[in-house]
C-alpha cells in the first residue's frame, strides 16, 4: 500500500456515496466507485466522503462503507471518518482500523461548540486508541496553524497544539 504520508502530498478523490431506491446505501455501486478512483491513480480514497456525508449515515454504514472500499482500493490507501462524540467517534476509528482503513479523519464537532481545551480533549479521545495514523484533515489547511477551529467557532491556541499532537501516537498534519 502507498505510505499514507505520501499520499497526503497527492490529489484525495471524495467519491459520492450512492444509495438504491430503497434509500440505502449501494455498496456494491461503492465498490464500483471506489475501484474507478483508485484506478484514477489518486493519492487516497476518503470514504465515506468527507463532504458532509458522515451525518447522513449511521456508523454501521459507514462502517461497511470502509470496508467495502478498501476491498476494491488495491494499493490505494483509505481515509475513513470519524467523529460526532468522542465515544461514537473512537468507535468509529477502531472499526475503520479493523475494516482495513490506512487513516481517520476526525471530524470537529458540528452542533457542540467545545472550548479550545474541548476541542483538544475532543480530537484525543477520538485519536488516541487509533494505532495507525491520524489524518487530521481541516477544511482550512492552515486551520490549525491560524488557531480557528472554524466548524467550532472557537479557537485553538497555538499553546495547545503542541500538548495536544505530543499525546497521540501517531498523526500526519495537511
Amino acid at each position: 500500500m502507498t505510505d499514507i504520508r505520501t499520499a497526503l502530498h497527492s490529489a484525495l478523490a471524495f467519491p459520492i456515496t450512492p444509495f438504491d431506491a430503497n434509500g440505502r446505501v449501494d455498496l456494491d455501486a461503492v465498490r464500483l466507485n471506489a475501484s474507478f478512483v483508485a484506478n484514477s491513480r489518486c493519492g487516497a480514497i476518503v470514504a465515506p466522503s468527507g463532504t458532509g456525508e458522515i451525518f447522513a449515515l449511521t456508523p454501521e454504514e459507514s462502517t461497511d462503507i470502509v470496508r467495502a472500499t478498501v476491498e476494491v482500493a488495491g494499493e490505494t490507501p483509505v481515509i475513513a471518518p470519524a467523529g460526532f462524540g468522542p465515544v461514537l467517534g473512537a468507535r468509529m476509528a477502531a472499526e475503520a482500523e479493523a475494516a482495513g482503513a490506512a487513516a481517520i479523519m476526525v471530524v470537529a464537532p458540528y452542533y457542540a461548540k467545545p472550548s479550545a481545551d474541548g476541542l483538544v480533549e475532543y480530537y484525543k479521545q477520538i485519536a488516541c486508541p487509533f494505532f495507525r495514523t491520524l489524518a487530521m484533515l481541516p477544511s482550512s489547511p492552515r486551520r490549525f496553524w491560524r488557531s480557528s477551529a472554524t466548524n467550532c467557532h472557537r479557537s485553538l491556541p497555538s499553546r495547545m497544539v503542541a500538548p495536544m499532537f505530543a499525546s497521540l501516537r501517531n498523526y500526519v498534519i495537511t
